[in-house]
């Protein structure tokens, strides 16, 4: 039986999971089903009740509802990617930073496309803010990202947030100017081919 991933094309947590799998040689059994989370109706809701993505099903037909514990399963099914470390706090903790950029873009993301006169300038302001307090911390430690050889979930995570940040808010937000080390540490690491290949439409 093959791995089911619910996603989208256009989901930085989506990507985590696809650059992984591919990292871990996972890819060709990977069957991949695009849906939009908030059209999503009864059939996904059986799969995962808060309809969110992705979601993994497993081998065995268990759903994994969340990337970081789809990432977790899928490290013990290879090892291509670096472990941790059970002391590695730093490490886990760029992890944790880079999903928050993620959270706070995407709620950045969703208010910039309500009404013009539902906006909240504040709330779209204080989720930016987030994010570039987070790339300041990110843009201090670039040297410590890896690009060649084993990555691991935290270099995963960086550039499933750097990607979306182009994605969604590049007419908002010039992290580039602010960000140098990190934007070359991001140009090398696009060409790593798990990067490359899932890259998101425009």
């Amino acid at each position: 039986m093959s791995l089911t991933l619910y996603y989208s094309p256009t989901s930085p947590f989506a990507r985590k999971v696809r650059i992984a799998a591919i990292e871990l040689g996972l890819n060709n059994e990977l069957e991949l089903i695009a849906l939009n989370p908030f059209e999503a109706g009864a059939d996904y809701w059986a799969v995962n009740p808060l309809s969110k993505i992705p979601s993994l099903v497993t081998r065995d037909g268990f759903v994994l509802p969340d990337s970081r514990l789809i990432l977790d399963y899928l490290r013990t099914l290879g090892d291509a990617l670096e472990a941790d470390g059970a002391n590695d706090w730093a490490n886990r903790k760029r992890q944790q930073l880079a999903d928050g950029v993620i959270d706070a873009a995407v709620s950045a993301n969703l208010e910039q496309r309500r009404e013009a006169q539902l906006i909240s300038k504040h709330w779209f302001e204080r989720q930016l803010a987030a994010v570039r307090r987070a790339l300041a911390f990110l843009e201090a430690e670039a040297g410590q990202l890896r690009t060649s050889g084993r990555i691991t979930v935290a270099e995963i995570s960086v550039a499933s947030a750097l990607g979306y940040l182009d994605l969604r808010l590049s007419n908002s937000l010039d992290w580039r100017s602010e960000s140098v080390q990190l934007a070359s540490w991001f140009a090398t690491i696009s060409q790593r081919p798990a990067v490359r290949d899932t890259v998101p439409p425009v």
